[in-house]
């Protein structure tokens, strides 16, 4: 995926993408933006007016889950500065964007999200984990003081916790499939197009 923003763009102001319409998986241009840490390309999907920042696929997961699931603290920010983002969401087994963050040890987006105090912590898996569980199932130390600072000073004192972010590797890459809604040549152009940017 090459994430081209520029692309992207072209797309979006010709007016011609559904830029909820989902893949096979039910997964959005956004969720593909999202999971290969494409941030200028979620900054353009971001600025489209019919844009569901929450479209979830068919296992519930949002475009924030997979951000935090990849380690993109980038696309992570541009995900939580847009206004009705739902980071408490949970997918079908009960994963929030806290759990994948957690989870996966990624300790800089776990720290964005514990610094807003409208993110639950005790939210649980179908399993009966909650985020913090995870963290310390998995041995992630700074995650856990992140955790401490937050139960001890609340989301404002999570900003003070010096945090080591190391980046996931590169994602493999992902294709998706986007229905627009124009006539049938340019629908497949626009398709193709906005496929290719990602």
């Amino acid at each position: 995926m090459s994430g081209d923003d520029g692309t992207v763009r072209t797309i979006l102001e010709r007016g011609t993408a559904d830029v909820n319409q989902g893949d096979e998986h039910g997964r959005t241009a956004l969720h593909a933006a999202a999971k290969g840490g494409h941030c200028r390309a979620v900054q353009e999907l971001l600025q489209a007016p019919a844009l569901d920042v929450n479209a979830p696929d068919k296992a519930m997961t949002t475009p924030l889950h997979v951000a935090c699931e990849s380690g993109h603290a980038d696309v992570v920010g541009a995900l939580l500065a847009r206004a009705g983002v739902d980071a408490n969401a949970a997918n079908k087994r009960g994963w929030t964007a806290l759990h994948w963050a957690c989870a996966q040890g990624h300790a800089e987006i776990a720290k964005a999200l514990l610094a807003r105090p409208s993110v639950g912590t005790l939210a649980q898996t179908r399993r009966g984990q909650t985020a913090l569980d995870l963290a310390r199932g998995a041995g992630h130390a700074v995650i856990l003081e992140l955790f401490e600072a937050r139960a001890v000073g609340g989301a404002g004192a999570v900003v003070a916790v010096d945090v080591s972010f190391a980046p996931a590797a590169p994602p493999a890459s992902t294709r998706l499939a986007v229905t627009v809604s124009a006539e049938p040549v340019a629908a497949a152009r626009g398709v193709s197009e906005l496929h290719d940017a990602l």
